[in-house]
């Protein structure tokens, strides 16, 4: 009795919840888009059809992001019927996606997954039509191909640091995504602290190889600093010449050796902060921040920068020779201003071991009753 009783309620709840009588097929619930262009249409159709005993709508199509946008069929599909669901994805994103829509039925309890996939290539280049029936565009999977496109996988890349006493190199990917063979031929670059290899001189359709730049540190000059440098190859095929350009960025660090380190410039302010109070609005504050040079070699000014155009700045003296004195003197206009305000003034100097030094303006501006002006 009771096994009976268990095989009632199983049959009751599979009445109730399971869709026995509006079963829907699908054509296909996956569309692997493959290679395409940046920019070249994405859409492609789901088509269903009702197989079950009764009429079903879709109540709802949601993609998983804006970057795709699904319309379907609103009529009832009566059995036997088929409907469809249109899909079209941005394609101006370069990348690869996987994406995911959700359809809800009126009958179905749970709602059904669609997915398209691809991916998404810059459009370099001159753009030509092509034979469909060539093997390599067929195995492209995309309906066009530029025929002087050498795709880039990153134009810019970050290095890291290089040191004055090291060579670094990067690599920069790179595939003939065109229909014929192309030539590389090195360049004379713009910077002697780059160099360029290739080990290759043709790269043939569908072949994938590298770029190598790499970055001399041992020729850098100056200071520690950023850099980018732009490195260059120049490409041809059947004589149209192009120019690959390949962005390497990173931080260039000077080392010294022990004699250079003991023997340098070094600067020292008798106060790098310097609080004007409380003045009112209009008027102009003058100081000056008085500095030593208490290295063994000269001292040299290379830079002053104020962060606001309220402060102006300028050094006394450029060059201070050992045991010398200077100052840093800076005009502060309150002029449209008001409240707490804190400036700095950044000094950049060849002291090695203190190469930038940072002053700071504390000053409070009220407003002046009697000479009102905008304050911004």
């Amino acid at each position: 009795m009771r096994r009976i009783s268990i095989l009632l309620i199983s049959a009751c709840l599979c009445f109730c919840f399971c869709p026995l009588s509006a079963q829907v097929q699908w054509q296909e619930s996956t569309h692997d888009f493959g290679v395409i262009f940046r920019g070249d249409p994405a859409k492609t159709t789901f088509v269903f059809q009702n197989h079950g005993e009764k009429p079903v709508s879709l109540i709802s199509v949601k993609a998983a992001c804006g970057c795709t946008t699904p319309t379907w069929t609103k009529a009832e599909i009566l059995p036997g019927e088929k409907g469809k669901i249109e899909v079209k994805y941005n394609s101006d994103l370069v990348g690869e996606f996987n994406k995911g829509i959700a359809v809800k039925w009126d009958t179905l309890m749970q709602p059904f997954l669609l997915n398209i996939r691809g991916q998404v290539i810059p459009r370099l280049g001159r753009m030509d039509t092509v034979d469909m029936n060539d093997p390599f565009i067929q195995s492209m999977q995309s309906y066009k191909i530029q025929h002087t496109h050498i795709f880039m996988h990153f134009e810019k890349a970050e290095i890291g640091e290089v040191n004055s006493r090291e060579m670094k190199f990067i690599e920069f990917p790179i595939s003939n995504f065109s229909i014929r063979a192309v030539e590389f031929f090195p360049m004379e670059q713009d910077s002697d602290e780059v160099i360029v290899s290739f080990p290759f001189t043709k790269l043939q359709p569908g072949d994938e190889s590298k770029i190598v730049v790499v970055v001399d540190g041992q020729k850098i000059s100056g200071r520690t600093r950023p850099f980018e440098y732009v490195a260059k190859v120049r490409t041809d095929m059947l004589g149209n010449d192009r120019v690959l350009e390949f962005k390497t960025t990173g931080v260039f660090k000077k080392l010294y050796t022990g004699t250079e380190i003991s023997e340098t410039a070094s600067i020292l302010f008798d106060s790098a902060f310097f609080d004007a109070g409380k003045i009112l609005e209009g008027d102009f504050i003058d100081h000056s921040y008085l500095f030593k040079n208490v290295g063994k070699s000269e001292l040299t000014i290379l830079d002053i920068e104020a962060e606001c155009g309220c402060t102006a700045a300028a050094a006394e003296s450029k060059i201070i020779p050992p045991g010398g004195s200077s100052a840093i003197k800076i005009r502060f206009d309150s002029r449209g201003r008001a409240g707490l305000m804190q400036k700095k003034i950044k000094i950049t100097t060849n002291d090695i071991n203190n190469p930038v030094t940072e002053l700071e303006l504390r000053i409070e501006v009220e407003n002046d009753p009697f000479h009102a002006r905008p304050v911004r």
